[in-house]
């Protein structure tokens, strides 16, 4: 039904920097993807800082937000699954707080999950910046794409980009850019929503105001 291994990069096992995490989670998914021509769902089934224990939580909330969207937004099956290291073995309250943001985008409307076969789109889908920035994206499938979901983010906050491709299936589609880090009292994690209409290619450009987002793109109307 799916396979799996344990992600222990040196990046992960011994955390410095939240964005090699990133890197390393995206080579994993994508060999392991190739591998298998994409026909199974694959996910990650243990991870953690194990050598590097214990560490503040404020960093460790960071390797674990860019560890969950990593994964999921390259086209690994969920967020993975986290060593805790505590005792008793259970997740911090400060990495539960990593999840809402993640569970609202994933049952939020705009995606037919069961139709979303997670094909990496890094190719695909371009996104510009002035900043240093890391992105992953993927979507339902090559042949007929109507369906993306990405992660972009940077060590300061990101400002004007531009969003493009020429990839998606002709429709109308909807743009939504998200907020990934936790905020007590948020009702939606939405930050803004834009319908575009994709014949060729299309080519957006936004303001983001924070130093990562993750975004859904998705056809309202064939």
């Amino acid at each position: 039904d799916f396979f799996t291994t344990h992600f222990y990069f040196d990046t992960i096992k011994d955390p410095k920097d939240p964005m090699k995490i990133a890197e390393d989670v995206v080579m994993n998914i994508n060999y392991h993807n190739y591998l298998f021509n994409d026909s199974i769902p694959f996910m990650d089934s243990e991870s953690g800082p194990i050598d590097r224990w214990p560490q503040p939580s404020r960093f460790d909330t960071a390797c674990y937000k860019a560890f969950s969207w990593a994964h999921l937004a390259s086209g690994g099956t969920g967020i993975g699954m986290r060593w805790p290291y505590t005792s008793p073995h259970l997740m911090p309250d400060y990495l539960l707080q990593v999840l809402k943001p993640i569970s609202q985008f994933i049952e939020s409307e705009g995606i037919d999950w069961l139709d979303f076969s997670g094909i990496n789109l890094d190719n695909e889908i371009i996104i510009s910046s002035d900043k240093d920035i890391f992105h992953t994206s993927s979507g339902n499938n090559f042949e007929d794409l109507t369906s993306v979901i990405g992660w972009v983010a940077s060590k300061e906050t990101i400002g004007n980009v531009v969003i493009e491709s020429s990839a998606l299936d002709e429709g109308t589609y909807l743009l939504e850019i998200w907020s990934d880090s936790y905020e007590r009292d948020v009702d939606s994690y939405i930050l803004a929503s834009y319908e575009f209409d994709s014949k060729d290619d299309f080519s957006l450009k936004l303001s983001i105001d924070q130093s990562s987002f993750a975004y859904k793109i998705y056809r309202i109307e064939s």
